[in-house]
């Protein structure tokens, strides 16, 4: 096999590194909650790509320092952009003075080193060295923050693979030290140079497929979540909540324990409403959404049924323990920011019930007979 080709190789992968990098900026466009990430992400695909490009200009015979040494330090930087990026997006709260820290003394040393040959071992050796430690600190501070966010497989699929990288990269910079008087630097005509265009086009596409499968992750993660979430309130939408108290039901079903529903009105809110305008009744619905977060358990789900109707689910909850939350919340509404009085009706789960829509029906029931006997009272149904 012929090795001449090297140079051109170069510059084939250059072009393939640059297209990644205008992928990652018009995506960064289409998504400007991921815009800034995106941006580091691009710029770690443009530094790789104009590295390589202009690795495919060295000239043994007039070794420039921007061929030789600007090439080392322009993918350093370009590794720094990715962690930076990387670690953006997974909201790890890593600090840039401590990347500056970890990249200024490889930095320092590409820059003061001098193009000529007797200085290239020890530049290959700054250059992957540096290259393999950003990546290092970068799989240390990622694990923890990717199992968080994202389950096993999707966390697995992206750290080996960036740690396989990382460790080729340190092999790369630890075989140059037995073999001190050979650099082996990236263009010249070997068959291992070759493989190693190849390392650079396989990393790439792992960290591109990766990070696009996150990022559609995340997307859709944030999508089901808008569908259950009431916008106003931040509750449980009727449909989401609708759904968590058959759950509710099927585990009380099944594990013999009570579980209570309890519906809350605000009264007269049309009459805000039409008073003080219809911010002010928003206001008076987001505050009362805080109060019954406030006043619910781990277990508990509380959502908006609608308008100014919301439900609670309340599992392992009897009669005597619901009625005393609902008289809790009744003077709370009253006494704190809320300012309002509430209608509330309560019901347990019976024995007998074939569905939690008929324990539901009893709540509303119950709900509609305090309003229709004064308001600002618990009903039971």
């Amino acid at each position: 096999m012929a090795f001449d080709s090297i140079p051109t190789q170069l510059w084939l992968v250059a072009f393939q590194l640059g297209l990644h990098a205008l992928a990652w900026w018009f995506l960064g466009r289409l998504l400007p909650e991921e815009r800034g990430n995106m941006a580091h992400w691009a710029g770690f695909m443009l530094c790789l790509a104009l590295g390589l490009g202009l690795a495919g200009l060295r000239d043994d015979a007039m070794r420039s320092w921007w061929t030789y040494n600007a090439v080392n330090l322009i993918t350093l930087l370009g590794f720094g952009l990715m962690r930076r990026g990387t670690e953006r997006f997974l909201r790890t709260g890593a600090s840039d003075r401590a990347q500056a820290l970890v990249l200024l003394p490889w930095c320092v040393l590409l820059l003061l080193l001098p193009p000529s040959s007797e200085w290239a071992p020890l530049r290959v050796f700054a250059a992957y060295g540096g290259q393999s430690m950003v990546l290092a600190l970068l799989i240390r501070s990622m694990a923890p923050a990717l199992r968080r966010e994202f389950d096993g497989f999707d966390a697995r699929g992206l750290l080996w693979p960036a740690a396989a990288i990382a460790g080729f990269m340190m092999f790369l910079a630890l075989r140059q030290i037995p073999d001190w008087s050979s650099a082996g630097e990236m263009h010249q005509a070997t068959g291992f140079n070759e493989a190693l265009l190849f390392v650079y086009l396989g990393g790439s596409a792992v960290f591109g497929f990766g990070f696009l499968q996150l990022v559609a992750l995340r997307l859709t993660h944030q999508l089901r979540e808008a569908s259950q979430i009431d916008s106003l309130t931040g509750l449980l939408n009727r449909r989401a909540l609708e759904a968590r108290l058959r759950e509710a039901w099927l585990h009380q079903q099944r594990a013999q324990t009570p579980l209570a529903l309890l519906m809350i009105d605000v009264d007269h809110f049309k009459r805000i409403n039409d008073t003080q305008g219809h911010a002010a009744g928003d206001a008076v619905l987001r505050d009362l959404a805080q109060l019954l977060r406030s006043n619910l358990r781990g277990g508990d789900q509380v959502g908006r049924m609608g308008g100014e109707e919301f439900l609670l689910v309340l599992p392992n909850t009897d009669e005597q323990a619901g009625l005393a939350l609902a008289g809790r919340l009744r003077e709370c509404a009253q006494v704190q920011q809320v300012g309002v009085t509430l209608s509330l009706g309560l019901s347990l789960v019976l024995p007998d019930d074939e569905r939690p829509e008929q324990a539901l029906s009893r709540a509303d029931a119950a709900l509609y007979r305090a309003k229709a006997a004064g308001r600002d009272r618990v009903a039971l149904g």
